[in-house]
């Protein structure tokens, strides 16, 4: 919820959503094209902290069904 919260700044700024071929990413572009941030890629490493949290504290049978 709050990862939700932090965008609600941003709904006004997009236009549309689509889905595409790109895959593994996201890019968000303004009414005129224009990227609003840096893409995100299938790659990216922002959120590891919370990931190493989440490792750290759930037991493994939490992540294997």
């Amino acid at each position: 919820m709050a990862a939700l919260n932090e965008l609600k700044s941003w709904w006004p700024r997009i236009a549309e959503i689509s889905i595409g071929a790109q895959r593994h990413g996201l890019v968000m572009l303004d009414e005129h094209d224009q990227p609003l941030r840096p893409a995100k890629l299938w790659n990216d490493t922002e959120s590891e902290p919370q990931a190493k949290k989440l490792r750290e504290t759930l037991q493994a049978a939490t992540w294997v069904n």
